[in-house]
């Protein structure tokens, strides 16, 4: 008999009628094409969130270091952090406590605020939707490890989502459609991310955006 992995908890079984998701009951609920004014709130807080921490801390980081040279100026005071207030970035990085207490802060709190939000969906699905928890976290995990990677080495969603979402038992049609909905939260998060850190070559993104916008539509259709 088969492991009890992640893929074969989603197996349909022999005499099912309809194929339908991985995990839900046939007379459940689904919440395919549903989407709340909740579920918008809750995403877009969510990225503003994690955008807002990760660019605050790369800024004080570097303002920490320049602590003490002539950088300092441009390094504690960068367009992306005006709202602050001019020198107040620095201020804060000089006094020891503040310092500390601001760079563990961008970094928990949009880890926590993710992990919360991930609770509840989680919960939604194992209550309402009759998911079975075991495979809801399969989920989970793959997505965590899935924007780590896209986070650090650039490599894009769709390799992985599309993929695991087959191997998962759901329909291809809605594989690739739902990996490319996913992809759009993972590559805005960072391309948002590396825009307001200066770490985007514009006139390359322009040339290959334009490029890839173009293939992109030629293969949907």
């Amino acid at each position: 008999s088969p492991s009890p992995t992640c893929a074969s908890e989603s197996v349909l079984p022999h005499n099912s009628s309809q194929q339908h998701d991985a995990g839900t009951p046939p007379n459940s609920p689904k919440l395919r094409n549903r989407l709340t004014l909740r579920d918008v709130v809750l995403a877009v807080g969510t990225e503003f969130c994690v955008v807002t921490c990760s660019v605050v801390h790369f800024h004080a980081q570097s303002c920490q270091k320049a602590l003490g040279t002539s950088g300092v100026e441009a390094a504690c005071n960068h367009p992306a952090l005006s709202y602050f207030g001019h020198g107040t970035l620095q201020a804060w990085m000089e006094h020891q406590t503040m310092s500390s207490l601001l760079l563990h802060f961008t970094m928990l709190f949009p880890a926590c605020a993710c992990s919360l939000v991930l609770t509840f969906y989680t919960s939604t699905l194992v209550k309402q939707e009759g998911w079975r928890l075991g495979e809801a976290m399969c989920y989970h995990s793959m997505a965590i490890i899935t924007g780590a990677l896209a986070g650090l080495v650039g490599i894009g969603g769709g390799l992985v989502f599309a993929p695991f979402f087959l191997g998962m038992a759901v329909e291809p049609s809605v594989a690739v459609a739902t990996s490319s909905t996913c992809v759009i939260f993972t590559s805005s998060s960072t391309t948002l991310q590396y825009l307001l850190t200066d770490r985007i070559i514009m006139s390359l993104t322009l040339i290959y955006g334009i490029v890839n916008l173009l293939a992109s539509y030629s293969g949907t259709r």
